[in-house]
């Protein structure tokens, strides 16, 4: 079977076992699901990654946690390298990490690093992690690939006494053009702050309760749904736009607060992620009397409230004891709610991989 994209290589880590981390160890519950889950859809051959499954190398602790170390990561990252590198290069290098994670604040309090925990990692072993901004340097330096993007799906607070390891693969003279590689990381929480996962209120009810990362179900949800485009996928800042929007959500329904972060601050929609066969058909618009949203309202809406376009042109109105509304709305069109008796406002683009779903307001 030939692979719609055989020039893209990924590596895809996710750890649940932490025995070692505090008093009494802090397992994760759905960090290995979640990075099957974005492994799955990487070497989704339809409307997925496209990626060939041998240059798409999952790394979990199931098994023996302990056996998984930096080298392990690194021993995969060498492998990845000598087959682009024999294949003639490679065009995108994808980096997916999901499991606990901290920022490692430098002498001055006000640089730090990321860093991602290995199974090992422990206040007498707090050097047990990967320097994450290593991994995508040495990419971007040694590797011959157009572009780098790296998925984070772990918290980011401070612990200033940990030292994350480089990666330990390098070279000696850095590729012509370096500095011209596309180099973009998505990180689930802001700095200094924690990344959250739990059970999803709109999972089936006959399923088994299953928990996953609030970073990972969004950014699954864009990937998988696309934004309408022309023969499928996501732009990179049309993705970022759903993860803004949706992570915080997603916390926000568990009384928590998340908030993605990205690096640099603008992304291109030229970087299409998934529709592997680049046949998709776009999603478009309902049509008629459909709905395709749901808008409630929360204790805290005085009212009336609006809604309209963004031409300014109403679109529906009344008090909150109307709600929720069922609405349609145009994909990627911009909105406002606007609550009359306290004027309090929310602007919104709405993506198509909103449809179905609903928000408060």
């Amino acid at each position: 079977m030939t692979n719609p994209q055989p020039r893209d290589y990924a590596i895809v880590v996710g750890i649940d076992d932490y025995p070692r981390y505090g008093k009494n160890g802090r397992n994760l519950r759905g960090a290995v699901r979640d990075a099957k889950l974005f492994h799955a859809w990487l070497i989704d051959q339809e409307t997925g990654g496209g990626l060939d499954p041998d240059h798409c190398r999952l790394i979990t602790s199931q098994g023996d946690p302990m056996a998984l170390t930096q080298m392990t990561v690194d021993l995969v990252l060498d492998e990845l390298w000598t087959m682009a590198r024999d294949a003639g290069g490679g065009r995108r290098f994808y980096f997916f990490f999901s499991g606990h994670g901290q920022s490692v604040v430098g002498a001055d309090a006000v640089t730090y690093d990321q860093s991602l925990c290995l199974p090992q990692w422990s206040q007498t072993m707090p050097h047990a992690a990967l320097n994450a901004d290593s991994y995508p340097n040495v990419v971007q330096t040694c590797m011959p690939f157009q572009e780098i993007v790296m998925f984070l799906d772990c918290c980011r607070v401070p612990a200033i006494k940990v030292r994350a390891i480089n990666s330990t693969v390098g070279c000696t003279t850095p590729l012509d053009g370096f500095d011209h590689v596309n180099k973009m990381v998505y990180f689930a929480a802001e700095p200094m702050r924690r990344a959250f996962e739990g059970q999803l209120d709109d999972a089936p009810e006959d399923a088994e309760p299953e928990v996953h990362g609030y970073f990972t179900t969004a950014l699954l949800e864009g990937l998988q749904k696309g934004s309408g485009r022309a023969g499928g996928g996501v732009g990179a800042e049309t993705l970022w736009d759903h993860l803004e929007y949706r992570v915080p959500q997603l916390a926000d329904g568990k009384s928590r607060r998340q908030i993605p972060r990205r690096s640099p601050t603008l992304f291109s929609d030229d970087v299409v992620f998934g529709a592997a066969g680049g046949d998709t058909k776009p999603i478009s618009p309902a049509a008629g009397d459909q709905t395709n949203f749901e808008i409630r309202f929360s204790d805290a809406r005085v009212g009336p409230v609006r809604l309209v376009d963004a031409d300014a042109n109403p679109l529906r109105d009344g008090d909150t004891s109307t709600g929720p509304w069922k609405v349609n709305l145009e994909p990627n069109a911009m909105y406002l709610l606007i609550d009359d008796g306290n004027d309090q406002q929310r602007a919104f683009v709405f993506l198509p991989a909103m449809e179905g779903k609903h928000d408060t307001f």
